[in-house]
């Protein structure tokens, strides 16, 4: 963020009606993600305060109680070990659910965890240990789609039995259903197929989600989507660049999976120009992509595509999983 003057992130609380912010947290740290408890009584937010936090940044959860609009007793949930971000209250209010990675410098892996909410300094419990996905928005777009990584707070059912979360997986990132109780392996998508989900968020009811979603072909539009993973209908709602992409003629990407140094399973992308002629011979841009952070996939590169309506091929090399580095 460049020079901030020694100037920290903390929260406040702000009457709707207006009048003066109240200043909740304070300290040499910064403190974000906050989120109200069903019964309004406490915030959870995260925050880095331990000594080693400017060498590997790791916010712990927090719970503080908000007492007649001034902060009262503050509680560390988490032990330190997990870097915490996005959590979410269960409906009954006795759990967080929220993605977190272990304590590793630049490990890049992002677990969906559960804690109770009157646990205090405890180990959280890892829903997706087998699963191989990593529950951030991973998958890389370029600056002219906004390449920001997202990671939405994770969405309770109302019986509190599934957690509806992103996550970035073989070039995809969709939205999942996973159970609160564990044996996530193989978890059911809301959002199927070769796409891009950006963000989500849901309704108050936690019934029906807005999704922004891209592809190879179309930058992000906002869909909507109930929960029943039986359904799986996702119903497009905006179509803003239609004008424009009704004029183009675009490449068409295509997946190529291959077999890697010591066995890794890899990822790479065929980008080929439009009005491809398998008779013919292209020049080819290889684009290597360093890792283990993020992934190339399903969103949509207009540096990719631009050298590809200029009559290349482009072949999209991507890094093993974060989770196969870990390993």
């Amino acid at each position: 963020v460049g020079y901030i003057y020694e100037r920290r992130s903390h929260l406040f609380l702000i009457n709707v009606a207006g009048g003066e912010p109240v200043q909740l947290t304070d300290g040499d740290w910064d403190d974000g993600d906050p989120a109200w408890s069903p019964d309004g009584k406490y915030l959870a937010f995260v925050s880095s305060r331990a000594e080693d936090r400017w060498r590997t940044p790791t916010p712990d959860l927090y719970t503080l109680a908000i007492t007649e609009d001034q902060a009262g007793e503050l509680s560390c949930l988490t032990d330190g070990n997990l870097a915490c971000a996005a959590p979410s209250w269960s409906p009954d209010g006795q759990t967080l659910a929220f993605p977190g990675s272990l304590k590793l410098r630049s490990g890049g892996h992002v677990d969906l965890y559960t804690i109770a909410a009157s646990a205090r300094q405890a180990a959280a419990t890892n829903l997706t240990r087998e699963f191989e996905g990593s529950f951030q928005d991973w998958t890389n777009t370029d600056g002219d789609a906004r390449d920001e990584h997202m990671a939405p707070a994770p969405v309770w059912s109302p019986d509190g039995q599934t957690i509806y979360a992103l996550a970035g997986h073989r070039g995809a990132t969709r939205v999942f259903a996973l159970s609160a109780n564990g044996g996530n392996q193989s978890p059911a998508t809301l959002t199927p197929g070769d796409i891009h989900v950006r963000d989500f968020s849901a309704d108050l009811a936690g019934m029906r989600l807005a999704i922004l979603i891209g592809s190879p072909s179309r930058p992000p539009e906002v869909f909507v989507c109930t929960t029943s993973t039986g359904d799986g209908e996702l119903k497009q709602i905006t179509n803003v660049n239609e004008a424009l992409f009704s004029q183009l003629k675009l490449g068409t990407l295509e997946h190529m999976p291959y077999t890697g140094t010591e066995g890794w399973p890899m990822d790479g992308w065929i980008l080929k120009p439009p009005d491809f002629d398998p008779a013919r011979q292209y020049p080819m841009i290889l684009q290597i992509h360093g890792g283990p952070h993020t992934q190339y996939g399903y969103g949509f590169f207009h540096e990719m595509q631009v050298q590809a309506a200029n009559g290349y091929i482009c072949l999209l090399y991507t890094s093993p999983s974060p989770r196969d580095r870990q390993k």
